[in-house]
């Protein structure tokens, strides 16, 4: 039977409590997301992971979206400036291994005018704190970001 499922039941649109509204308000959520995240890093776009936050409770990522906004892109009179707040930011992702906010930061890092070599410090810092493996991951990200690094050729004629 058509809208049934072999159990039985009648399956709807809503699914655990979800209704059209919800995903209505998800979809304005993301919409508003997209509008302001462009404005600061032209062609931003939500990444899966907001998708599915929106999805799952708009509440709760609209809660998430203001603690990221407080966090990481309003500059306060009495706080640091974006460029030392981004090699925070970088530094940190750094060192927990988180290759997205690292290719992210490291944008909005460049963006803030800071040069490859601050970026390649704040990763140099995180060898210290978070061991060789996260720092050698980190400045894969930033060779690819930056296109910052010798050529494959050199280092397979070299036999690194």
């Amino acid at each position: 039977m058509k809208g049934s499922s072999p159990s039985g039941r009648n399956r709807t649109r809503k699914t655990r409590g979800r209704n059209k509204s919800a995903d209505d308000r998800a979809a304005v959520l993301l919409r508003e997301l997209a509008e302001l995240r462009a404005a600061q890093v032209p062609g931003w776009r939500p990444m899966p992971y907001h998708q599915v936050l929106a999805k799952w409770d708009a509440e709760f990522f609209a809660a998430y979206n203001r603690w990221y906004e407080q966090c990481v892109v309003k500059l306060r009179a009495t706080g640091i400036d974006a460029a030392t707040r981004e090699l925070i930011i970088l530094a940190v992702a750094a060192t927990v291994r988180d290759g997205m906010a690292v290719a992210v930061h490291s944008r909005r890092a460049r963006k803030a005018g800071l040069p490859v070599e601050h970026v390649l410090d704040a990763i140099a810092v995180t060898g210290l704190v978070a061991g060789l493996p996260a720092m050698r991951d980190a400045l894969k990200i930033i060779g690819e970001e930056y296109h910052y690094g010798v050529n494959d050729e050199a280092v397979k004629s070299s036999g690194a």
